[in-house]
C-alpha cells in the first residue's frame, strides 16, 4: 500500500475514533440533562395530583457558611422528602455506608464518586436543625434518585425508614408507600408556611450568589 494511502487511512481511523469519543460524551451529557427533567416532571405531576407541595433547586446557607443546593423538597401529608437526583452511566458498586462508591462506565473506566446518600443525609440534618425539628420526630426523609438505566447490586437498593436510594421509575411509588405509615399528618397550614419560608430563603441566597459572581467578573 502506498505511503500516502497509509497516512490517509490512519487519519480517517483517528477521526472516526475522535468522533465516537465525542458522540458518547455528548450522548451522556444529553441523557443526564434529560434525566433531571424526567425527575422534575414526575414530582411536579405527583404534587399536582395529590395536592402536595414541591420546591425545586433550593439554595440554603447553614451555620458553617457553605451553600447547600437541594434538588427538590417535597412536602407530603406525613413526611418532608429531601430529594437529590444523580446520574451515573454504567454500573455502580460499593457499600451503602462507605463515603465513596465506584462507578464503571460503558468504556469500563472505573472512578470513585462520593456517596450521595451521606451527602444528602448531612443536608437533612442541617435543615432539621435550622428549622428546630427534633431528631426523634423523624419527619425528614433522605431520598437519592438515580437513573433507571444504572446497574447496581441489591445491597445498594435501599428502602428503609428515613432513607431511600431508588431509581427514577420507583420514586413516586416509593413516596406513596411511605405515606401509608400510621403517623400524624403535617397540618397543611404548617406545610405551606414552611415551603414559603424556604422559597424566600432560597431566593435571598441566590441573589447573594449572583452579586458575588458578578463581583468576581
Amino acid at each position: 500500500m502506498p505511503k500516502a494511502a497509509v497516512i490517509t487511512l490512519i487519519i480517517l481511523i483517528s477521526l472516526l475514533l475522535l468522533s465516537a469519543l465525542f458522540f458518547f460524551e455528548f450522548k451522556r451529557l444529553y441523557e443526564k440533562k434529560k434525566y433531571k427533567k424526567v425527575v422534575y416532571k414526575k414530582l411536579f405531576n405527583f404534587a399536582n395530583e395529590a395536592d402536595q407541595l414541591l420546591l425545586n433547586d433550593v439554595h440554603l446557607s447553614f451555620s458553617y457558611g457553605n451553600i447547600e443546593i437541594i434538588d427538590h423538597i417535597f412536602i407530603a401529608d406525613k413526611y418532608i422528602y429531601l430529594i437529590k437526583d444523580v446520574y451515573y452511566p454504567g454500573i455502580l458498586i460499593g457499600n451503602i455506608s462507605d463515603p465513596y462508591f465506584f462507578q464503571i462506565d460503558k468504556k469500563e473506566e472505573k472512578k470513585k464518586v462520593r456517596n450521595p446518600l451521606l451527602d444528602n443525609q448531612h443536608t437533612v440534618e442541617e435543615l432539621a436543625l435550622a428549622l428546630n425539628f427534633k431528631r426523634e420526630e423523624n419527619i425528614f426523609v433522605n431520598v437519592v434518585c438515580y437513573n433507571s438505566s444504572l446497574v447496581l447490586p441489591d445491597e445498594l437498593k435501599v428502602k428503609k425508614q428515613g432513607v431511600f436510594f431508588v431509581p427514577a421509575c420507583e420514586l413516586v411509588s416509593t413516596i406513596k408507600e411511605a405515606e401509608k405509615d400510621n403517623i400524624p399528618e403535617i397540618p397543611h397550614q404548617k406545610s405551606e408556611k414552611l415551603i414559603n419560608f424556604l422559597a424566600e430563603k432560597s431566593k435571598r441566597v441566590k441573589e447573594k450568589e449572583k452579586v458575588r459572581n458578578e463581583k468576581r467578573k
